[in-house]
């Protein structure tokens, strides 16, 4: 097992994550086959005519996991570059700032647009203050 304590962390967030996603695929679908109403407006996919197959029921039960995973991977590369960038900067005696936020929201937050009613949407900031005057934001 990895003893780093970023690993681990990552590891525990998917591990419990998975568990809500599929204590709610579960709930859902036990609605669904007792008649609830609120059962069909919960659907990931509700076109009755092209129903999910197996793989695509899998996916979706999963994109949330994967979108994570792609979300900390691009502020991986975004926080490199950026760190690239401040150096240069640093090296041709220019004073930078450099902040970078992965994620902008506490952790309610991320947990309500993650699984709850949120946009699904998780969101961060990265800013670099040249000169102590001009801002470059992204992310």
């Amino acid at each position: 097992m990895d003893s780093d304590p970023i690993s681990r962390a990552r590891c525990d967030l998917i591990y419990n994550f998975l568990h809500l996603l599929l204590l709610r695929e579960h709930s859902r679908r036990r609605l669904a086959r007792i008649g609830a109403p609120d059962a069909a407006s919960s659907r990931l996919h509700t076109d009755q005519a092209f129903p999910l197959t197996s793989i695509q029921s899998t996916v979706a039960l999963l994109q949330p996991v994967i979108d994570l995973l792609q979300y900390e991977l691009l502020c991986t590369r975004v926080k490199a570059e950026m760190n690239n960038i401040v150096q240069i900067l640093r090296r041709a005696g220019v004073p930078v700032k450099f902040h970078f936020d992965a994620v902008g929201e506490d952790s309610a937050g991320v947990l309500e647009s993650l699984i709850g009613t949120g946009t699904g949407h998780i969101s961060g900031v990265t800013t670099i203050r040249i000169d102590n005057r001009r801002v470059v934001q992204d992310l």
